[in-house]
């Protein structure tokens, strides 16, 4: 069932942007709209590139480090929009961090021995900003790669940042607050909590976390989730 959540999730989304000499890119959603800035020594992959590796429709837009010498073997960051089928500014931020957190707890035990695996060493609930902050790493075999992800709750959804450091990386080449700053999103997308007497059951939020995080991270290592989820889009 949170696959179909997953895929109805994306058939939700279809951003527009425009790449072309752009150092400021615009998202164009039906559930949001924002902008990714793009930093200095970054810079876009090709969409086309992000099509092939990922699948259609996956990512809105992914930056890469310019001193890698390939668009996925050095620092690369990802941009996704993950609308919810309830507005999330009906929940307040505890019930959100609830859901988020035992979303989390479910893909760090998908992979299957043998299987890429997702492992999350950091869960941060910022209260005052009202973001989360994750950091951890994916294994596959003997290969690992650091990952850091900011999740930003906004009226309608999820915007998920996901940083992924070079091969072999100990460090990371750029700050939590560096990454939150490439992105803006206008005061009427922004997520604001309601009154502490508005309640509702945190199921009837149904968003696609779960299998999301798992999905958008070991993708890359997995080519037939990549396969099937790119065949489910296209029916």
């Amino acid at each position: 069932m949170r696959t179909l959540f997953v895929l109805i999730a994306f058939q939700l989304f279809s951003g527009v942007y425009n790449l072309a000499g752009a150092r400021t890119i615009k998202i164009n959603g039906k559930s949001c709209n924002y902008n990714i800035i793009v930093p200095e020594g970054w810079d876009t992959i090709p969409a086309d590139t992000l099509k092939s590796r990922f699948g259609k429709g996956l990512f809105d837009v992914g930056l890469y480090n310019t001193n890698s010498k390939s668009y996925f073997d050095g620092d690369y960051i990802q941009y996704i929009f993950l609308p919810t089928i309830k507005p999330l500014s009906q929940f307040t931020f505890a019930q959100i961090t609830k859901d988020v957190q035992n979303g989390i707890n479910i893909a760090d035990k998908l992979p299957k021995k043998g299987e890429p695996r997702l492992i999350t060493d950091n869960f941060n609930a910022d209260k005052q900003n009202r973001l989360f902050y994750i950091a951890g790493k994916i294994t596959s075999g003997t290969k690992e790669r650091k990952y850091a992800q900011i999740i930003v709750p906004t009226k309608f959804g999820f915007l998920k940042i996901m940083y992924y450091a070079a091969k072999g990386a100990v460090a990371n080449s750029i700050t939590n607050d560096k990454l939150l700053a490439t992105v803006n999103i206008p005061d009427n997308y922004r997520y604001t909590e309601p009154p502490s007497k508005f309640n509702l059951n945190i199921w009837h939020l149904l968003i696609a976390f779960a299998i999301g995080l798992a999905v958008y991270f070991s993708i890359q290592y997995a080519p037939k989730i990549k396969q099937l989820l790119t065949k489910k889009e296209s029916i």
